[in-house]
This record gives structure tokens, C-alpha cells and sequence, in this order.
């Protein structure tokens, strides 16, 4: 599904377009970043506070970034910056709520789920 090259490619490449066949799309009703695999419809949602959605053109993610964010998971984290100051990208496929799976895109090994608010994530 070329999910670690999306990674790679938004950890290293912030300048230029989202590689095929992932579309990066912002959802205005929600304010949601997400990424869509374009042959068989795999999303993953940007958690990150600040998205890069076209060439050097930032979008202030914070609402949705804090909504991840608690007190708890702040004192387990090791921030890493790259040199546009965007923090690491990690992968996560959350399952602690009922039925539903989300794949998403966070800044930090660890955080809060948006949906059940328990803790997600390993130690680093």
C-alpha cells in the first residue's frame, strides 16, 4: 500500500506535491487533513500541527493537534525537528474504540485518542 513511502515522503519532502497514488485532501467541514490512497480508497488523517498542503503553504493544524494532546503524554515525549521545524511523523492504527479503526499521522510517539480520550502509543 506504499504507506511507508507517504511517511518518508512527508517527513523528507515538504517542499513538493504528495507522491501517486496518495491525494492529500482537506476536508473544510471538519478541518481535517487527510490521505487518501487513490487505487484502493486507504485513509490515514494528519493529527500534526502544522501540514504542509502545497509547496511551503502551512496549514495551522492546532485545534485538531490539541484534541491528541494531554499533560500525561507531554512528559513521554522526545520531539524530533527536521530543518523546516516539522516534528517526526508517526503512523498509528487506533482500535480502542468499539468497532471503529483509524489509521492517522501524529507528531509524537504517544497521545490522547480523539474519540475515547485514553492513552495510545509506546514509550520512546
Amino acid at each position: 500500500m506504499d504507506i511507508s513511502v507517504l511517511l518518508n515522503f512527508l517527513q523528507d519532502n515538504p517542499d513538493t506535491l504528495i507522491p501517486s497514488p496518495w491525494k492529500q485532501i482537506f476536508d473544510v467541514e471538519t478541518g481535517l487533513v487527510y490521505y487518501k490512497h487513490s487505487e484502493n480508497g486507504f485513509l490515514i488523517y494528519d493529527f500534526r500541527p502544522l501540514v504542509n498542503i502545497r509547496r511551503g503553504i502551512f496549514l495551522d493544524n492546532s485545534l485538531n493537534s490539541a484534541s491528541i494532546d494531554c499533560a500525561d503524554t507531554r512528559q513521554m515525549i522526545t520531539n524530533f525537528q527536521n530543518s523546516y521545524g516539522l516534528s517526526k511523523v508517526y503512523l498509528f492504527r487506533i482500535t480502542c474504540c468499539a468497532d471503529i479503526t483509524i489509521h492517522c499521522i501524529v507528531d509524537q510517539p504517544v497521545f490522547k485518542c480523539m474519540l475515547c480520550h485514553c492513552i495510545v502509543g509506546k514509550l520512546p
